[in-house]
């Protein structure tokens, strides 16, 4: 495995600031893709320190709407925690920045099926 790197700056700053990326090639690593399902690439999983897939990402996604997609999944990863309070912050904030789009949509669903905070 080696760190990622992408070609818009927005997209790579948003990843160096919250994740620990890696990208690891499917040929040579067949028992990660075996662990973390990775049906196709590009495949990017939000997961934690002990494996566990909070989020996934499938396919090529324009800077938008992947920033949207890898910031949600910093919701769902705060929401599997029970840490509430980060993860509705985290929510509201995709929700008011990608009003009108899939990805807002699923940011305000989440938080209805939360517990209360």
């Amino acid at each position: 495995m080696n760190t990622v790197t992408y070609p818009e700056t927005r997209v790579a700053a948003f990843i160096a600031d919250h994740f620990i990326s890696a990208r690891l090639r499917v040929k040579e690593s067949p028992e990660l893709v075996q662990e973390y399902l990775v049906g196709w690439t590009p495949n990017v999983v939000i997961a934690d320190d002990q494996g566990r897939v909070h989020y996934r990402v499938e396919g090529y996604l324009p800077p938008d709407e992947f920033l949207a997609h890898l910031s949600l999944g910093i919701g769902k990863y705060w929401l599997n925690r029970k840490q509430f309070p980060q993860s509705g912050k985290r929510f509201e904030e995709v929700a008011r920045g990608h009003s009108g789009t899939d990805t807002g949509a699923k940011a305000l669903y989440w938080p209805g099926v939360a517990p209360p905070k």
